[in-house]
């Protein structure tokens, strides 16, 4: 039963196609444990943030389509150690984000909705 779920969740995915113009904006999803927040700007740069408790890790860097609905994110090198430094207490910082819907995406287990302003 799991894996048709899962299978099901790659079929809708693998189905829906996101238009560049439709990714740029603030996304933000909270959760009990966390508090996820991730910007993504016209010009191929994001700015990424993840509160769990009293541990916040973020980063900064560039992103760019991998396929039709996922993108790949790349934290700059300045700040790979805090990264590196504050998965010991969370989990890695995931690099793919899946678009679910243009208003919802998923990055690692967060869900996402993207702000209105």
């Amino acid at each position: 039963m799991k894996l048709f779920v899962i299978f099901c969740l790659f079929l809708f995915a693998s189905c829906s196609s996101i238009k560049l113009s439709e990714i740029p904006g603030e996304y933000e999803g909270k959760t009990k444990d966390s508090i996820t927040h991730i910007s993504f700007l016209e010009d191929g740069r994001f700015s990424f943030s993840q509160q769990n408790g009293e541990v916040t890790r973020s980063c900064e860097g560039n992103w760019k389509m991998q396929s039709k609905n996922t993108i790949i994110f790349l934290c700059e090198d300045g700040n790979i150690i805090e990264c590196v430094l504050s998965s010991s207490y969370m989990e890695p910082i995931p690099r793919t984000v899946v678009f679910l819907s243009k208003d919802k995406i998923k990055i690692g287990r967060a869900k996402l909705r993207k702000v209105k302003k």
